[in-house]
């Protein structure tokens, strides 16, 4: 996990902190209106907590996953674990009912929805290929990268991206998988995938053969 994900996940631990924070308030706030009511029965009347209690109770439906939010960030910032994925995103509200402002919005990818608190519309270049990195066990988003979609065209007319020439440069140079997902940011289960699709663009089954024929098309060649 780079530092600047570290940063944004702390910030979102801290959210999630004061969220949960908020649920203790209103449930020990319940927990004393009833007390007293049952100490003292003259101290509020029933109109009164027939009008509190249900509010307290929508505010505690409201707050009601920050705690298990606090565990899962706990676990990231321990683990530090990323997982990618690569695709077009869109953008939209989130669903569910907000009480005192609108609905927040929500980046969707490739099945997933991730929460985009703190990241501006122009972070996320919608609709563009872009590759995005989270935590896996809170999902929260951590950041985007914009790919390039620029291709290679080799002489058996198969396209390449240049993410796939740079994959292929590193195993070139006898890079392990782990090592080139270190070098380009990715996942190494990001980078077996983007292998497997190499094998079947380059017609091959194996890392060594994958290299030798990149050299003969004149992959390595590209600028």
């Amino acid at each position: 996990m780079k530092e600047a994900e570290y940063r944004r996940l702390r910030w979102a631990y801290r959210r999630a902190i004061l969220g949960a924070t908020a649920l203790n308030l209103v449930i020990g706030v319940a927990a004393v209106l009833v007390w007293f009511k049952w100490q003292q029965p003259g101290f509020l009347d029933r109109g009164q907590l027939f009008l509190i209690l249900p509010l307290l109770l929508i505010w505690t439906i409201l707050l009601r996953k920050f705690p298990l939010r606090v565990y899962q960030i706990r676990r990231d910032l321990i683990s530090r674990r990323v997982e990618t994925v690569i695709g077009a995103g869109v953008l939209h509200p989130k669903p569910g009912f907000r009480l005192f402002a609108p609905p927040r919005q929500e980046f969707t990818l490739d099945g997933l929805s991730f929460n985009v608190d703190g990241l501006s519309v122009s972070d996320l270049y919608l609709g563009k290929k872009v590759l995005v990195r989270y935590a896996c066990h809170s999902d929260t988003l951590l950041s985007v990268q914009k790919l390039d979609t620029g291709k290679v065209r080799a002489d058996t007319g198969v396209e390449f991206s240049e993410q796939e020439i740079a994959i292929l440069r590193l195993m070139r140079d006898g890079q392990s998988d782990k090592l080139i997902a270190r070098e380009l940011g990715l996942n190494p289960t990001t980078i077996r995938t983007y292998n497997s699709n190499l094998y079947r663009k380059l017609s091959v089954t194996t890392r060594k053969a994958a290299v030798a024929q990149a050299w003969r098309l004149g992959l390595y060649d590209v600028n």
